[in-house]
């Protein structure tokens, strides 16, 4: 059983490694293997969706206004659970949402990509995006989370050719209007989540 679980750790961790040193040929890795959508989510989605929720209830809870006025956090204690379930859900629909709008737009693009094949480009495009959550300890990192958004913006574009089928010429158009979509539906969800009082 430590055996496997040791195996399994190995392949996540080699998997995050190609992707950010090699991701042409871990995109090609992908389209072998095919991991279907659960092994995606329990490898990957989910654990690594905790990190920013984890780094917001540690700089909340340590590091709010009164330890720095202009780069702490600015809400109330009694808010922190709320807000970090909030937070664990959103990355995790955040996701989702993406693999909806890459497939559906896909379609526009006279692709016809499985859902499957969109929801792997959009899970693991964003792993460097989801592991820079850990940054958001204190809330004025969310500057270098910049640096993460590009380089998922960059995976994206080479997931949606490998294995959806996207052309190279078309590829970062069709990540600029998947993300500017998905920007707009996180309006809705945040405005959402705001008028329930969750944030």
């Amino acid at each position: 059983m430590a055996a496997e679980v040791e195996r399994l750790l190995m392949g996540i961790v080699n998997r995050i490694r190609g992707l950010m040193s090699n991701p042409d040929r871990e995109w090609e890795s992908v389209a072998t293997e095919a991991p279907g959508q659960l092994q995606l989510m329990r490898d990957y989605i989910l654990p690594l969706s905790l990190l920013a929720p984890a780094a917001t209830f540690i700089g909340m809870w340590f590091f709010d206004t009164n330890w720095d006025a202009d780069h702490g956090y600015a809400l109330p204690r009694e808010r922190i659970a709320g807000i970090v379930a909030a937070t664990y859900a959103f990355e995790i629909a955040s996701v989702y949402l993406l693999a909806i709008v890459f497939y559906l737009l896909a379609r526009t693009e006279g692709c016809r990509p499985s859902f499957v094949a969109a929801f792997q480009v959009a899970a693991l495009g964003s792993v460097p995006l989801l592991i820079s959550g850990v940054l958001l300890v204190i809330p004025f990192n969310i500057i270098l989370t910049m640096f993460a958004m590009i380089y998922s913006f960059y995976l994206y574009h080479l997931g949606a050719v490998r294995l959806m089928g996207i052309r190279p010429v078309n590829s970062a158009e069709f990540v600029g209007v998947s993300l500017t979509c998905l920007l707009v539906l996180s309006g809705f969800m945040g405005a959402a989540g705001a008028m329930v009082g969750v944030f």
